[in-house]
């Protein structure tokens, strides 16, 4: 199946594969460039999917920045 929705953002990324054999858009998620296959969402709403790859990157960049700065900040 080929790629048709990609969100990316440092190490994060979600792609969204298209139609498989059930008529379900898939949802890949990677950290560092390795796959969490256990984590693949399926559904059948393009839309679903697209906004599922979008805010999932999203929101592990936001936690990502967030420890960051909380770590450093009580290190220092």
């Amino acid at each position: 199946m080929r790629v048709i929705h990609k969100a990316e953002e440092g190490q994060f990324k979600a792609l969204v594969r298209g139609r498989n054999q059930y008529g379900e858009f898939e949802v890949d998620f990677y950290v560092g460039g390795v796959v969490n296959a256990p984590a693949r969402y399926f559904t059948d709403d393009k839309t679903d999917a697209e906004g599922t790859a979008d805010a999932w990157v999203s929101s592990k960049v936001a936690s990502d920045q967030f420890w960051a700065g909380a770590v450093g900040a009580s290190v220092g």
